[in-house]
């Protein structure tokens, strides 16, 4: 599945560059295009933490102790017994394994605790011990380091649609089919390339 989904990813951003490749743009128009824009550009509030599991409820007091002091290194903590570290500033651990109702509140609580405060989330099968190490408030990105993305998308948004850039390869390649059943699933590109000029 996921290199289906990597071939796609790629066969699109092949499509992008085919349309915007003579596509030509100002940079007055690109800063234009990210003043009027700026919600594209929006980065959303984010925290960064530390989480940690822990097996039992002594494991979890340890752990506490061990976040709240902050001097000692994480290796340490992952090693002790009936602990895991599974999320380190920012890197995320595997939420798809964690049952929804504690997977809301733990995200709950990490939006809203204060930098540097540690606390607990008890769950079924392991307590869920979090330290938020940093905070940033949503902002905009600024237009040195999101000139290159809006750009980019103010080619395309200048740019022959894509299904024409599709259409017009397909006719040109002048296609054959050894097995003409395939042919059928074709018909409304093949009909698009011949209606392009």
């Amino acid at each position: 599945r996921m290199k289906e989904l990597e071939a796609q990813v790629a066969a699109n951003i092949a499509l992008e560059n085919l349309a915007i490749k003579d596509v030509k743009v100002t940079p007055a128009e690109v800063a234009d295009f990210y003043r009027r824009n700026r919600s594209i550009f929006r980065l959303p509030s984010q925290s960064r933490a530390t989480i940690a599991l822990a097996e039992n409820p002594t494991a979890a007091q340890a752990v506490v102790a061990m976040l709240k002091d902050g001097s000692i290194n994480l290796d340490s903590i992952a090693g002790q017994p009936g602990v895991a570290v599974v999320g380190v500033n920012g890197f995320n651990m595997d939420w798809s394994r964690v049952a929804s109702d504690t997977k809301r509140i733990l995200g709950g609580k990490i939006a809203t605790a204060p930098t540097k405060s540690v606390f607990t989330v008890p769950s079924k099968e392991v307590t869920f011990i979090v330290r938020i190490d940093s905070k940033a408030v949503e902002t905009v990105e600024p237009f040195e380091t999101a000139k290159g993305q809006a750009e980019r998308l103010l080619r395309l948004r200048k740019a022959e649609p894509q299904a024409n850039v599709l259409a017009r390869l397909y006719r040109d390649a002048e296609i054959r089919f050894e097995a003409t059943k395939y042919q059928v699933f074709f018909k409304d590109i093949e009909k698009a390339g011949q209606e392009l000029k």
